[in-house]
């Protein structure tokens, strides 16, 4: 999984991983705007993306993936704890 690949420090796997789960979460999201579950799996993906990019040296790539991250976390009405993160 891209979080896995992200905590080995395998960047490009991860990179990878993490933007086709953020794709798929992206589009169940769509179909299913009240599911605070899927909002909030779809926050912590591009997180964890901007990690990734960012510890393989793609900065403002990076930026952009926290910002998306902040935008989901943020437009949710009922955020759970880990959320907050």
């Amino acid at each position: 999984s891209g979080t896995t690949a992200f905590r080995d420090g395998r960047f490009a796997d991860a990179i990878r991983d993490l933007e086709q789960a953020r794709d798929r979460l992206r589009s169940l999201s769509k179909s299913a705007p009240g599911d605070a579950r899927l909002r909030s799996r779809l926050g912590m993906a591009h997180g964890f993306l901007g990690s990734a990019r960012r510890d393989a040296g793609r900065p403002a790539e990076a930026l952009d993936a926290f910002r998306e991250s902040r935008a989901v976390l943020e437009g949710m009405t009922a955020p759970a704890p880990v959320d907050w993160y």
